[in-house]
C-alpha cells in the first residue's frame, strides 16, 4: 500500500508515471477500503504472473545483461547482444511453422520484446528456447539450468498431479532457486 500512496502523491505528473511503471499500480485499489480484505495477503499467486510476466521476462533481462543495476560483466550467464539478435530473428522465422493450433506466434524476441504476452512467453520458453538457447551461454551449466526450469514448469502443466510429482516439484524449485542464487 506505501507504493500506491506514492504513485497516489506523486509531486508531478511525469513523477507519477515514473513511479507507475516502476511498482506496476496506478493508485490504491478501491477493494482496500474493505475490512475484510488484505492486501496482498487476500489474493493468491497466479502462475501466469509469476511465471509468464515476471519469471521469463526477469531472465531474459538478466541473460541480456540488462537486469537492476547488477555488474554483468564477464558473467557466463549473458548473452552476446549480437547472439541475443540471432535468437530473436530465429525465433521470429520459426513463426512460418508452427501450426496456429500451437498458440499465439512469438515474434523477434530481441527487438519486439513489448508484443510478447503471456502466451507468447510460454510458447518461447517451453518449445523454441531450448533449441535457440542450446549452446548460446559461456558456460553450458546456464542451459542446463534453463533446462531444469523447462522441465519443472512442463511437470507444473500437467493435467494430473499426484503427490509424488509434487514432491518433485518442490524439491526442483528449491534446487533451481538455489542454483539461481549461486
Amino acid at each position: 500500500m506505501e507504493q500506491e500512496s506514492a504513485v497516489k502523491t506523486a509531486p508531478t505528473n511525469s513523477a507519477c508515471k515514473e513511479l507507475v511503471k516502476l511498482y506496476g499500480t496506478k493508485g490504491i485499489p478501491v477493494l482496500s477500503s474493505l475490512s475484510l480484505l488484505s492486501f496482498p495477503s487476500s489474493f493468491s499467486f497466479d502462475f501466469m504472473h509469476l511465471i509468464w510476466e515476471n519469471l521469463i521476462p526477469n531472465l531474459i533481462l538478466f541473460w541480456t545483461g540488462e537486469f537492476k543495476d547488477l555488474d554483468h560483466l564477464e558473467k557466463g550467464y549473458v548473452i552476446a547482444p549480437r547472439t541475443w539478435n540471432e535468437i530473436g530473428e530465429i525465433t521470429a522465422v520459426c513463426r512460418a511453422t508452427i501450426p496456429a493450433a500451437f498458440g499465439a506466434s512469438v515474434p523477434n524476441i530481441a527487438t519486439q520484446q513489448s508484443q510478447m504476452t503471456s502466451e507468447k512467453y510460454a510458447n518461447w520458453m517451453l518449445y523454441i528456447a531450448p533449441i535457440v538457447l542450446c549452446g548460446r551461454f559461456k558456460k553450458d551449466k546456464y542451459y542446463s539450468h534453463f533446462m531444469q526450469l523447462v522441465k519443472l514448469i512442463k511437470l507444473c502443466l500437467l493435467f494430473k498431479i499426484d503427490e509424488e510429482m509434487l514432491n518433485e516439484i518442490d524439491k526442483g524449485f528449491k534446487s533451481w532457486v538455489q542454483g539461481y542464487e549461486k
